[in-house]
């Protein structure tokens, strides 16, 4: 089986009027288990003419506005612009969906795919879809919270740090980089499979 593990970090929790600062992705094939350094990943920072949400969020991702903050001006050094972009992956949401359509078809992905990820369904899918031509996930969605609930003790299903706790992972840390928490939620159900 193959699935997507997918990430987003935005500029808050209300996909009405927060934005996607970052999307990360990783296809995942359970009959071939590869490295992070091998595994096919997608990974962008999302380029908006102007930025809103809130103070956490905005902190939180401190590490994306500095790489942001960075572009050269473009009428100062059109070329020094473009090659930074290029760069750090720097994309509009149109640019992004794009790419990641064609990172799908070029591994093997023709249509639609199964997500996985933590909070996919409530969170991270709710903004994805409201970017025109972002390809469509199935309906169904693998959440790991469900496979490492403990039903006597948990009053809802565990975050991301709980889950690698539980499957008895060295590094239970969330980075909140989209494509290192892609990555841990595989990691998470790899314990699994």
């Amino acid at each position: 089986m193959k699935y997507v593990s997918l990430d987003i970090e935005t500029t808050g929790i209300d996909p009405e009027v927060d934005q996607i600062l970052e999307i990360g992705a990783i296809i995942e094939d359970t009959n071939n288990l590869l490295s992070f350094d091998k595994i096919p990943k997608f990974k962008c920072i999302i380029e908006h003419t102007k930025y809103t949400g809130n103070a956490f969020a905005i902190n939180l991702n401190q590490r994306i506005f500095n790489i942001l903050a960075n572009i050269p001006p473009m009428k100062k050094d059109l070329v020094l612009h473009c090659e930074y972009k290029v760069r750090n992956n720097i994309l509009t949401l149109s640019q992004a969906s794009l790419e990641f359509s064609k990172f799908l078809k070029s591994n093997g992905i023709e249509s639609g795919y199964s997500a996985a990820g933590k909070n996919y369904a409530g969170f991270d899918n709710l903004f994805l879809k409201k970017i025109d031509n972002w390809p469509s996930a199935h309906q169904r969605v693998i959440d790991p919270g469900v496979l490492f609930v403990d039903f006597k003790k948990d009053w809802i299903t565990p975050n991301l740090e709980t889950c690698k706790q539980r499957a008895g992972l060295v590094n239970t840390k969330v980075s909140h980089d989209a494509i290192e928490d892609a990555w841990d939620v595989i990691q998470v159900l790899r314990v699994k499979y």
